[in-house]
């Protein structure tokens, strides 16, 4: 006789599909409800006690449980059209993983990188301690334009926050987060909504353009580099301010050196202003006469960097890690490498056909040449040096070496202003400028055209900045000292 089979126990139809409303027993004896459901994000199966969501009785269990049910529906439809699914990613872990990504900040230089992490732990520290959110999948349109409205604040010292300061650090902000959404790890935002919640603040009368030093100017910078490099150690002049006694002890010091160091005596008679032995010896005028004739200069040579950097627009950077394989003086064309001195990453060619005398000096500098680089020594360090001493010390104008967010003109905006209204490369001026700078092309007519009326009949930019003369003499006065220091 076979036995009837159990029947299987019908499951009954609820209003809350999907979301379990359970009685369980602990191992105390007490029961409790629970409500489970499977999250259509991550797939996993959640529970959560009734209890501690404040459900005390059944009609509060079931209308919750109708309500997420709805919400869970809801959700699945999303995830069918396309939606971005939570992913429960941490804050933090999200902004070390940019970090990392060759396609986020993998690739930043160390300022830029320095500069992105200011903005972005901002913004991490003030959902963190504001709003307590920790996860990216937590992050809506109307945080984050709370948080913006905020920044404006006044600072603990009691002043108002710098509407620049606050942009930039919004700009880090927004890249971080707009990456996030490429990356589906934004369920609530879209890349437009973030830069929308992210807008920048009007500046007062908005970001100057670029300032540039005009002809008088160029002269007087020009005058002061010749006077700075002409710069010597004078041991007549000092020699006249001591006593008899020292200076008598110094001069037979100094004929009895020359006496015995037949070489350098030989290198002096070259020069033609080299005093001629008497039968007592040489004179001490005559002897520090010829030495302050050919003393050593003073200050570090300027005027090949001040003349590279205004012919060429090149950044600072570019020009202190410079080398020589780059430079091709018989095509007349400058590669700067992206690899190594380009700060956008992308590489350039600088063709030397407008610039003579650059090339003049460069081929000068490329026959003397004692290292790799064009400028050996040459740091940030000593560029601000040279710069603050040219200005303070001998008469230059106010400048930088490279653009910066200041009413102060600098070499590379100089060029800049002249290669953009230059009349030699006809209408395809722009475009010429944009890629000799490395600079949009957009960006370039925004900032630099129509700022100079630069001659119509000028051949070079030279002629347009209507400097030839005085850069031609720079050059006459760098070649000329060379020749001297080498023979």
């Amino acid at each position: 006789m076979t036995q009837a089979k159990a029947k299987r126990k019908r499951r009954t139809r609820t209003q809350h599909e999907g979301v379990n409303l359970l009685q369980v027993q602990h191992r105390s004896g007490e029961e409790s409800w629970v409500v489970r459901w499977r999250d259509p994000d991550s797939k996993k199966l959640v529970q959560r006690s009734c209890e501690k969501l404040g459900l005390t009785n059944a009609e509060a269990r079931r209308g919750w449980a109708i309500e997420k049910a709805k919400d869970l529906q809801a959700r699945r439809r999303e995830l069918e059209r396309g939606a971005v699914r939570h992913t429960g990613t941490a804050l933090r872990e999200a902004w070390e993983r940019y970090l990392e990504d060759p396609d986020g900040g993998g690739d930043l230089k160390p300022q830029t990188r320095s500069n992105y992490t200011a903005g972005v732990e901002e913004l991490l520290g003030w959902l963190e301690a504001e709003r307590q959110v920790t996860s990216l999948d937590q992050l809506r349109f109307e945080v984050l334009d709370g948080y913006r409205e905020t920044r404006l604040g006044a600072r603990p010292t009691g002043r108002e926050r710098s509407r620049s300061t606050v942009n930039s650090r919004m700009v880090a902000a927004k890249v971080f987060l707009r990456w996030a959404c490429t990356k589906r790890l934004l369920p609530h935002l879209r890349p437009d909504e973030v830069s929308a919640a992210l807008r920048s603040f009007k500046t007062k009368g908005g970001r100057p353009r670029p300032a540039y030093l005009k002809p008088p100017a160029l002269k007087k910078l020009l005058s002061a580099v010749a006077k700075h490099d002409a710069a010597a150690f004078g041991y007549g002049k000092a020699a006249q301010r001591v006593g008899p006694h020292v200076l008598a002890r110094t001069a037979r010091q100094l004929a009895s050196y020359l006496a015995v160091t037949e070489s350098r005596v030989s290198q002096l008679r070259k020069e033609p202003w080299f005093p001629a032995r008497n039968e007592g010896g040489w004179e001490v005028g005559e002897v520090f006469d010829a030495l302050d004739r050919y003393a050593p200069r003073r200050h570090v040579e300027a005027a090949p960097f001040v003349l590279t950097g205004l012919l060429l627009g090149a950044r600072r950077e570019e020009l202190e890690r410079l080398r020589w394989d780059r430079l091709d003086l018989e095509a007349g064309v400058i590669e700067i490498d992206p690899d190594a001195e380009g700060k956008t990453g992308q590489g350039r060619d600088v063709w030397l056909e407008h610039t003579p005398e650059l090339r003049r000096l460069l081929i000068a500098l490329k026959l003397r040449a004692s290292s790799d680089l064009v400028f050996p020594g040459w740091s940030k360090t000593v560029a601000q040096r040279v710069r603050k001493r040219l200005v303070e010390d001998y008469g230059a104008p106010e400048f930088m070496w490279s653009q910066q967010r200041s009413r102060t003109p600098s070499l590379r905006s100089t060029c800049a202003t002249y290669c953009y209204n230059a009349p030699f490369w006809g209408q395809a001026s722009h475009w010429a400028a944009s890629q000799r700078l490395g600079h949009d092309p957009k960006m370039g007519r925004q900032h630099y055209a129509r700022r100079y009326p630069v001659k119509r009949d000028a051949q070079d930019l030279e002629q347009a900045m209507e400097v030839s003369a005085e850069i031609s003499a720079l050059v006459d006065q760098v070649t000329g000292r060379r020749a001297r220091e080498t023979a």
